[in-house]
């Protein structure tokens, strides 16, 4: 009798075993697709903004960049122009500290 309830002991044993590592697979593939999930919203949102914030980006950058341009086609002029702006500014501020 004891070696027919061993028996039927290992295989219950066996088979809760299979039953919890079935539900743990279960669990890491909800687990896996439920992080994919939020991942790709993730990634969605990111891509939106980066759309709609893109245009916006452009219009503010393409004066600096055409400033850019400017100075490697012309430095001596630009550092001028530039020299000349600060001695107006200065000019300004010291009027208006009076």
């Amino acid at each position: 009798m004891s070696e027919l309830s061993s028996a039927h002991f290992e295989i219950d044993r066996g088979n809760i075993v299979d039953r919890a590592a079935d539900s743990a697979d279960r669990l890491l593939e909800s687990t896996r697709q439920t992080a994919n999930a939020a991942i790709d919203n993730v990634a969605a949102k990111v891509h939106a903004v980066r759309d709609s914030t893109s245009p916006a980006l452009d219009r503010l950058t393409s004066p600096v960049d055409a400033l850019v341009q400017r100075t490697h086609a012309a430095p001596l002029q630009t550092l001028m122009m530039a020299a000349a702006t600060g001695a107006v500014l200065m000019a300004l501020i010291g009027a208006i500290r009076r």
